[in-house]
């Protein structure tokens, strides 16, 4: 559902969070504002969609990669970095059992938040150009409230990529 996007994962715990910092300074604006204080483990992803793609329906998961007991995350919050003017498509479908419950189109410097366990797509993007230019930036982060026995099992901190192998400081 995500071929053609672009983009990496950093997994991190709270306890971690001053890792991440470190890293990737810019994006702590974006997690200051949108991290729920009562979630404890987390997905960050910015996501490019550039010209001609999008993201198929999907709900999120992705700490489920350390346990089969890790479900859905209690939380997705979306910050709309670029949407390009002139822009079509790139819209956030909310889905309950393949019905559309939202439509969101994305604003610059927009947050929104919607529950974990709801089934989502990104539409086509579409533009006058078909350059990067035309990309629909966001970035994501997948909130989770684990149990201990649960929270124990995530690593503080990891990064990864398709692009290069993983990367666990």
């Amino acid at each position: 559902g995500f071929g053609g996007t672009l983009g990496f994962s950093i997994s991190f715990r709270r306890q971690a969070l001053g890792d991440v910092a470190t890293t990737f300074p810019a994006f702590m604006p974006f997690l200051d504002a949108a991290l729920m204080p009562d979630c404890n483990a987390f997905i960050l992803n910015p996501l490019v969609v550039a010209e001609g793609r999008g993201v198929g329906p999907h709900v999120d998961g992705s700490l489920g990669n350390y346990s089969d007991t890790i479900g859905c995350p209690a939380l997705v919050s979306v910050l709309y970095v670029q949407v390009p003017e002139g822009l079509e498509g790139g819209q956030l479908r909310l889905l309950r059992r393949g019905r559309e419950l939202a439509r969101v189109t994305p604003t610059p410097r927009t947050l929104l938040h919607f529950r974990g366990d709801l089934s989502h797509e990104v539409t086509s993007v579409a533009g006058d150009t078909p350059q990067m230019g035309t990309a629909r930036i966001s970035l994501v982060v997948e909130q989770y409230r684990l149990s201990a026995a649960d929270y124990a099992l995530v690593r503080d901190y990891s990064f990864s990529s398709t692009a290069m192998k993983k990367y666990q400081p």
